[in-house]
């Protein structure tokens, strides 16, 4: 059965050879080939990195399983990335929205969350030593967006 599934995949039949793998797990579920390949024809990525691990488990040599398991934690950072900077563009843009409309206080708090979030944004630094209206926290700022940038 476990020939079967691979070659149910090999020729584009991934559901069959997911399946095919199930059932033959279910009679072997030592098989640290199958729960590899168990992993390389599911779609959630949960249940990936599941299959993944428990080929690993089973045999802590595993190339391919390692291999695979890291490549899906690769994936997982850099939509985590990916996701983040939509976050601080969107607070930013949030910021300068909230400037127009003269909500001063909430393109402060904005500001504020952007800075706390990525301690290295140079503008968010900038346009709170602007919109600040507490001496202290004008300079603070201005003091590290100086030194994010001191030309």
């Amino acid at each position: 059965m476990f020939q079967k599934a691979l070659k149910a995949y090999r020729t584009g039949h991934i559901q069959s050879a997911r399946h095919l793998l199930i059932e033959f797990l279910q009679g072997e579920p030592q098989n640290a080939q199958a729960w590899y390949w168990l992993g390389e024809v599911t779609a959630d990525v949960d249940k990936k990195r599941l299959a993944f691990e428990h080929a690993l488990q089973l045999k802590p040599n595993y190339a391919e399983a390692r291999a695979a398991l890291a490549q899906l934690q690769q994936q997982h950072i850099r939509t985590t990335l990916d996701l983040w900077q939509i976050e601080l563009t969107d607070l930013y843009a949030e910021a300068k929205a909230a400037v127009k409309d003269g909500r001063f206080h909430d393109a402060l708090l904005h500001l504020k969350h952007l800075v706390q979030t990525n301690p290295e944004h140079e503008n968010g630094w900038l346009a709170i030593s602007r919109l600040s209206k507490n001496p202290e926290l004008q300079i603070i700022a201005l003091e590290k967006a100086v030194a994010l940038n001191p030309n």
